[in-house]
């Protein structure tokens, strides 16, 4: 154990380098991120070889404090990203308000609930959703950033609640939830207006898991049992993740039972009506259906045996430990707190003791958490695509929640602000390229709008920039948004404005009138 620390360490510095010399030929890009995986790997070894038999459970039952505390991670949920409210939309963003534009009626609802979403997803609650939220607010961008950011801090509460149902101590679900609220892979879940449905999908997750740990401690069992079916399915219309539900509901009865034999009725029901929801699924794809490659095959059936192991051995731990993205230059104060963060995690790792429950329960939840969304989880230096690690996090917020448990209280808060200053340092850091994409959508579709010709076509626009989805999709649809847009863009129209892209200025360029 002590060489593990020891490798810990030696690997932490190492990152840390990185962080503070910048680009380096001595530790490139791909480099620094195996070099995370490893002391990510090195880490949960550690800890799972230092696991002892019981754990102590604090009580269940929620007492002002715990109410106050929740609010408080509440509101910092929400005063970390408050200041992106000016942030314009960006990308998929025009296509999600295009789609939300629809007119409510019975057929639509039914069309809503038999018709496979092209692009491989099924999310029809979320539709559904984004068009109440279109009638209240049109193009606001503001209030549909402020949206989200209120379904955020939501599933803060409810990882308090679950770490709280889970018998973690106050500390352990304070840290668990706070850790949740300012993770570093934050933006991209929060902040992008068409990741609405990881948000809504981790709420009725995470709200499923609730009432199941609170249906197998009350003698209220049916009702809470109901509920929790009730929010699976709600979930799995929501987002494809939430295919996870039924896993990590399974896992919790495992660790949690105290008479495996009587959830035996629950853990049936829970697989008969995920199967059924799956099923459902299947026969509107006419298969498995979820993210298309380029060709617009499922991603999933490209899988090979050694990208699934590097990617939930190795990406998914690393991208959850260090979420940084790598293609904007680190700041000195970030590279400092990275190096205490590491110094914490090693010291944290080494000596707590915790349950091998809860390691199961912690490292498990992460696991299962991300095997719907394995195709995606080599995510690249940038963090695109960070959003789909929203819901596989709360698994390691619970495991740093229990590793300050049994500290005494100076050495338990000073890793806690350990861990928490360097997400928050993160989450700022990976917030750049956020801001600036939405000024360049907002300027370029501006530009383009200005065009006195009936068309207009763009040459050589990015899909992104620096990590942040700038014009993948929708920049037809961003332009046409435009205050007194008279143009569309067409690229095979002979009688349009020509733009190209200055990849030095970061616009666009007309080339003609």
């Amino acid at each position: 154990m002590l060489a593990l620390a020891a490798l810990l360490a030696v690997i932490g510095m190492a990152i840390f380098a990185r962080a503070w010399l910048g680009h380096s030929p001595l530790i490139p890009t791909r480099t620094v991120l195996n070099l995370e995986g490893f002391f990510a790997l090195a880490a949960i070894i550690l800890v799972t070889l230092g696991a002892h038999g019981a754990d102590r459970s604090a009580s269940t039952a929620w007492s002002r404090r715990d109410l106050a505390l929740a609010s408080l991670v509440a509101v910092l949920a929400i005063g970390a990203f408050a200041s992106t409210r000016g942030f314009y939309f960006v990308s998929d963003d025009f296509l999600t308000l295009d789609h939300a534009q629809a007119h409510f009626s019975l057929a639509w609802l039914r069309q809503l609930l038999t018709t496979p979403g092209g692009d491989g997803h099924f999310g029809p609650l979320v539709y559904l959703f984004n068009l109440l939220c279109w009638r209240r607010f049109h193009a606001d961008y503001a209030a549909w950033h402020w949206v989200g950011y209120a379904i955020h801090a939501v599933n803060c509460v409810l990882v308090y609640a679950l770490a709280s149902a889970l018998g973690y101590a106050m500390r352990a679900r304070m840290l668990a939830s706070a850790l949740f609220a300012i993770h570093g892979s934050r933006p991209e879940p929060v902040v992008w207006i068409t990741a609405h449905f990881d948000l809504l999908s981790t709420f009725c997750v995470l709200a499923a898991l609730v009432c199941l740990l609170r249906g197998l401690a009350s003698s209220r069992r049916a009702i809470y049992f109901a509920a929790m079916l009730l929010f699976m399915v709600a979930g799995m219309l929501s987002k494809e993740a939430a295919f996870a539900c039924p896993f990590l509901a399974l896992l919790l009865i495992a660790t949690r039972s105290k008479n495996a034999r009587r959830e035996i009725p629950i853990a049936a029901a829970i697989c008969a009506v995920a199967a059924a929801v799956f099923m459902y699924r299947w026969i509107l794809f006419g298969g498995i259906g979820g993210y298309l490659d380029a060709s617009g095959r499922p991603q999933f059936l490209s899988l090979t045996p050694l990208v699934v192991v590097k990617s939930l051995g190795l990406r998914l731990w690393s991208s959850l430990f260090f979420p940084l993205n790598w293609s904007v230059p680190v700041g000195k104060f970030l590279a400092v707190a990275m190096a205490v963060y590491v110094a914490a995690l090693t010291a944290l790792f080494f000596s707590a003791a915790i349950s091998r429950r809860r390691v199961i329960e912690t490292v498990g939840f992460t696991f299962f958490a991300a095997l719907p969304i394995v195709s995606r989880l080599l995510i690249p230096a940038d963090a695109e695509g960070s959003r789909i690690l929203y819901l596989p996090s709360i698994g390691l917020c619970l495991l740093a929640g229990t590793l300050i448990e049994n500290l005494r209280r100076k050495a338990a808060y000073t890793a806690a602000a350990a861990i928490l200053i360097f997400h928050a340092d993160a989450l700022q850091h990976n917030l750049l390229p956020w801001a600036a994409a939405s000024a360049t959508v907002r300027q370029t579709c501006q530009a383009v709008a200005t065009c006195k010709r009936p068309a207009a076509k763009v040459i050589g626009l990015p899909r992104k920039i620096d990590g942040a989805y700038t014009f993948a999709n929708g920049f037809a649809e961003c332009v046409a948004m435009q205050p007194g847009a008279q143009v569309r863009v067409d690229e095979n129209s002979q009688d349009a404005c020509v733009f190209t892209w200055d990849e030095s200025a970061k616009t666009v360029r007309q080339l003609t009138r």
